[in-house]
């Protein structure tokens, strides 16, 4: 078990988690997912009276949430209230930052309620993000207020964001925020997972699924640490113009050829050392006899499906090690791991423009209805950028 969730936030009854379940893991070396940190809306503002729960809502019936209780979780809400605008915060902001500070170990999901699939309210979206850096906590000596910075936070579509200081890079100077904002989750995941695959300046890297943003990231960055060859497979032919600039040497188009013969024939038969792999399902499957004797196949994403049939001789004659990676879902104190390594070896070739990031368009914050409607119908070709005021 790598980690567990459960009900904790700083609310009447999904308190004393500290003392009653948190030592348990800890001793363990497990980590805490808790769900539902904003308390099911009372740390949000939506939730005053107990009318405000729709017909069916599981709160309705649920003694948490109803008669005392109700009035106490919302008294409860109302200091937070007060404690956040004091410190010039959300008290969503601060719940968040409360849970952060129980420890290294614990990672708040909002939303992430295993029993429900997730309760489906609104949230403050957005995850990626650049800007400067307007106050840091009394213990952080790596930060000071105005160093331009990046990162990763859930909820980062916002004037103001509350970010560890262990998950933001520095901006290089010249590079403007528009471009910035669209790194850091290529830069920790593709860097990641070829460390994750024991990646070598000199080896060879396979990279399915090359023309997705992060995919296209991951084809420079390989190229920057040095990969002697660089193989990429894209579902449109039409993109293909995108990857040699971006370091590809060979450009296979699965749908008009054989992806395992393809990559067998670009490397004299031995197939590449480290395969990363954005697609799953028969993309997957078809990394494994395409890489050599003791290599190591990366699942990263699954454009395509999350199940892949895989033929376990490819597997066991071939000696490979197989990882799949998340960095969404890392625990904080290792994802800050992650995020040094990434930043020792990468803005270098960030701050001289061997690496950067595909931008579809940019975007202000008041149309981002019109911007997810461009993702999900596949029309963006790379990020979209939403600038906030």
């Amino acid at each position: 078990m790598k980690s567990l969730g459960v009900l904790f936030a700083p609310l009447l009854r999904a308190r004393g988690i500290e003392v009653r379940v948190l030592p348990v893991p800890r001793e363990l070396g497990i980590g805490l997912v808790p769900f539902s940190p904003l308390g099911h809306g009372f740390l949000t503002g939506t939730v005053r009276n107990e009318n405000d729960f729709e017909e069916g809502d599981f709160r309705r019936g649920n003694p948490r949430f109803t008669g005392e209780n109700f009035q106490r979780n919302l008294a409860l809400a109302d200091e937070v209230q007060t404690i956040a605008a004091q410190a010039g915060a959300t008290p969503a902001q601060v719940a968040i930052a409360w849970l952060l500070a129980q420890g290294d170990d614990i990672a708040p999901i909002p939303d992430a309620d295993p029993t429900s699939g997730g309760t489906g309210k609104v949230y403050q979206a957005g995850y990626e993000f650049a800007g400067e850096v307007t106050a840091v906590g009394n213990n952080v000596t790596t930060l000071a207020v105005g160093d331009r910075v990046m990162g990763t936070i859930p909820g980062s579509f916002a004037p103001y964001v509350l970010a560890d200081h262990r998950h933001v890079l520095p901006v290089p100077d010249h590079l403007d925020y528009d471009v910035a904002c669209a790194l850091p989750t290529g830069l920790l995941t593709e860097h990641g997972a070829l460390m994750t695959g024991g990646f070598r300046a000199g080896q060879s890297v396979l990279i399915t699924g090359a023309t997705s943003s992060i995919g296209l990231i991951g084809v420079q960055i390989a190229k920057a640490l040095g990969a002697g060859q660089v193989i990429v497979t894209t579902r449109s032919a039409s993109k293909q113009n995108l990857l040699e600039p971006a370091g590809a040497d060979t450009v296979v188009v699965p749908g008009g050829q054989d992806l395992t013969g393809a990559v067998l024939d670009a490397t004299g038969g031995e197939g590449v050392d480290v395969a990363l792999d954005h697609v799953g399902g028969p993309a997957f499957a078809a990394c494994l006899p395409a890489t050599r004797v003791d290599g190591a196949v990366v699942n990263i994403g699954r454009l395509d499906t999350a199940e892949s049939a895989i033929d376990l001789d490819s597997l066991s004659y071939r000696h490979l090690r197989v990882a799949g990676v998340s960095f969404g879902f890392t625990r904080p104190a290792e994802l800050g791991a992650v995020n040094a390594a990434a930043g020792e070896q990468l803005l270098p070739a960030v701050a001289d423009g061997r690496v950067r990031p595909l931008i579809d368009s940019t975007l202000t914050i008041d149309t981002a209805a019109q911007a997810a409607e461009r993702l999900r119908s596949h029309q963006a070709h790379g990020k979209i950028v939403l600038a906030v005021p």
